[in-house]
């Protein structure tokens, strides 16, 4: 079994290989946050290259593990080419026995089923480890919400006065595939 708790050499969703991010991957790491389009509904939406350098140097610094803040984080290729991420944590709205989902394309990777792949990897991932799936989504980001209901995930509530949902696995069933 390896370090993930899943029998696989190499990770894989639709045509996508997943693999854990390495310092060498800064570049690809800056190009990918670099995209307005692609921030458009992460974080406040904002392209900050100094902000994003940080944040790519202090998740090369975390603990990464099931019983970390940072569970699992994997960049993920398409023909040798970086063009996603997709991330399990913990966070101020996750509950005990939660992880929340996270996860971007770059606009090369868009519209080939890349982000229904990239979230239920990341759901069949958090399943191994006896975890249920929330997530947090803008309002407006239809493909995500489509995405993340096709997954079973329902929305329970409200943040940031309304314009970001919240979702949430039911308990029953979860893992259960």
């Amino acid at each position: 079994m390896d370090r993930d708790g899943l029998n696989a050499g190499v990770l894989r969703a639709a045509d996508l290989t997943l693999r854990r991010w390495q310092r060498s991957d800064r570049p690809e790491w800056l190009a990918l946050f670099s995209d307005p389009e692609v921030l458009r509904w992460v974080g406040d939406g904002s392209v900050d290259p100094e902000r994003d350098a940080a944040v790519f140097e202090r998740l090369m610094s975390a603990a990464i593990g099931p019983e970390e803040r940072f569970a699992f984080m994997y960049a993920a290729e398409s023909s040798g080419e970086l063009v996603g991420h997709v991330e399990l944590k913990r966070t101020e709205h996750t509950r005990e026995g939660e992880w929340e989902l996270v996860y971007l394309l770059a606009r090369s990777a868009w519209g080939a089923g890349r982000g229904a792949a990239l979230a239920a990897f990341g759901a069949r991932m958090a399943h191994a480890h006896g975890r249920r799936v929330i997530a947090t989504v803008a309002r407006e980001n239809a493909a995500s919400l489509h995405i993340l209901g096709k997954l079973g995930l329902e929305i329970v509530g409200e943040l940031h006065a309304g314009e970001t949902l919240l979702l949430r696995e039911p308990r029953v069933g979860v893992g259960a595939s």
